[in-house]
């Protein structure tokens, strides 16, 4: 099939251009043509896909083993549930290669995301924004302290960190605390120097109502109250004071070129096969990009954390696969729609899939004997888990042929010690294991 030479012998296609020019066009072409190191990295992506489905797959009767290519190119000729997988992981995989590669720099046409295309877009759904963002700012604003919701909106509400000694990062006295009041002390040194402590130690607007209303509930309450770890800039004049310092990976070329080579071919094809890889290649793509990471390193004297620079990282690539093998377990059967664009589930009881869910058409085979029609390989000599009542278990891995036992010998180190200087000894010992493997 067309899908397996891409996914299995991703060379090839490049290769054909030069024997048969006109089945390549476009942004697939000039992949081949120009981007030597890209198709590189879309390699490393594709490998890193599949030894990444063979870790989720180890203790199933399906073991994804990729190396096998005669097998696994029966699998993605099919349209089951792991074909949904391996479309998915493969997606997920060139985007995290490709987008790892921009930000190590390894890759010309690319490099690590600034943030203050972020912030852009924050100031026009965010604080000062139209959207639901700078509708809930100005609520914020109105009742004299943060939004409730400014702590999950990292990319448009900009979050400057508190110090907790409020004469320091606010620039009050102790009379000012004790009756409610914020006073600015005066500093010492250039118009430079003072202007840019202000940036960095004194927010002014809704933090001045929020401290204000603290010193009046400590004044009444005797006793000091509990300042929040943030303080969140709503306004957007207050935005130009804490400013994002980091470089995000770019993960939104990683989806571009990830598209590029993987459905350029597809997207004028709208039959049902077509349009399920389609949506399950997306679904590995989103498993990368809607769940990056927000990474900060605090700056300032004396292991304070005056200052942030903050950054969002791709997740470890082991998480993108357990959360794809979490879809796996409830893909949807779906059927295509009568306007032969788009699909339904088969069963009008089950509800309709999101972008993030997978999707197939074809029931599985059972896995448990050799099919070369299927590309199963069968239990036989799988190591089972003889405690487990699992799909790692002896009974179901082996299909209630029964398992054999044996023991096996494994060295190990042991008894180590450290001798003066800078060597570490060590005995080996020899653990006796039972070994368990279906008939």
């Amino acid at each position: 099939a067309e899908g397996s030479n891409v996914l299995l012998e991703p060379e090839r296609v490049c290769e054909s251009k030069h024997r048969k020019s006109r089945r390549l066009s476009g942004r697939l072409a000039d992949i081949c043509k120009n981007d030597t190191s890209l198709m590189r990295e879309i390699h490393r992506g594709i490998s890193l896909g599949f030894r990444e489905c063979e870790s989720q797959f180890r203790h199933s009767m399906w073991n994804c083993s990729w190396t096998i290519k005669r097998s696994m190119r029966r699998i993605l000729a099919k349209d089951t549930r792991e074909t949904a997988f391996v479309h998915a992981i493969t997606a997920a995989g060139i985007t995290y290669a490709v987008t790892k590669a921009c930000t190590m720099g390894d890759l010309l046409e690319c490099s690590c995301q600034k943030h203050s295309r972020a912030k852009e877009d924050g100031r026009s759904h965010g604080a000062g924004g139209r959207g639901r963002g700078g509708q809930a700012a100005r609520r914020g604003q109105q009742a004299g302290g943060p939004s409730p919701t400014s702590r999950t909106n990292v990319a448009g509400i900009l979050i400057a960190p508190y110090q907790p000694n409020p004469s320091y990062s606010m620039g009050t006295n102790a009379n000012d605390r004790s009756t409610g009041h914020h006073r600015q002390q005066p500093r010492r040194g250039s118009s430079n120097s003072r202007r840019r402590n202000q940036r960095h130690l004194k927010p002014t607007g809704p933090p001045r109502a929020a401290v204000g209303a603290a010193g009046a509930a400590a004044a009444a309450g005797g006793s000091r109250p509990e300042l929040p770890a943030t303080l969140t800039i709503l306004t957007s004049g207050q935005e130009e004071k804490w400013k994002w310092g980091g470089c995000d990976d770019n993960v939104n070329f990683g989806v571009r070129k990830s598209k590029d080579f993987l459905d350029a071919r597809l997207r004028k094809k709208s039959d049902i096969k077509t349009l399920v890889r389609l949506h399950n290649s997306n679904a590995g793509r989103l498993a990368v990009k809607q769940f990056m990471r927000l990474e900060c390193k605090c700056h300032g004297l004396s292991g304070s954390c005056t200052t942030k620079t903050c950054w969002m990282k791709l997740p470890p690539f082991a998480e993108v696969g357990a959360r794809l093998k979490e879809h796996f377990d409830g893909a949807t059967k779906v059927i295509a729609r009568n306007d032969g664009h788009s699909f339904m589930p088969d069963e009008v009881t089950i509800k309709v899939p999101t972008r993030r869910d997978l999707v197939y058409t074809e029931d599985s085979d059972d896995f448990c004997e050799p099919n070369a029609q299927s590309g199963s390989l069968g239990t036989h000599g799988r190591v089972c888990n003889i405690s487990s009542s699992g799909i790692d278990g002896c009974s179901l891995m082996c299909c209630k042929r029964g398992q054999t036992h044996s023991q096996v010998e494994v060295r190990r180190n042991c008894n180590c010690s450290f001798k003066w200087c800078c060597e570490v000894t060590c005995s080996t010992c020899i653990d006796i294991q039972d070994v368990y493997t279906c008939k």
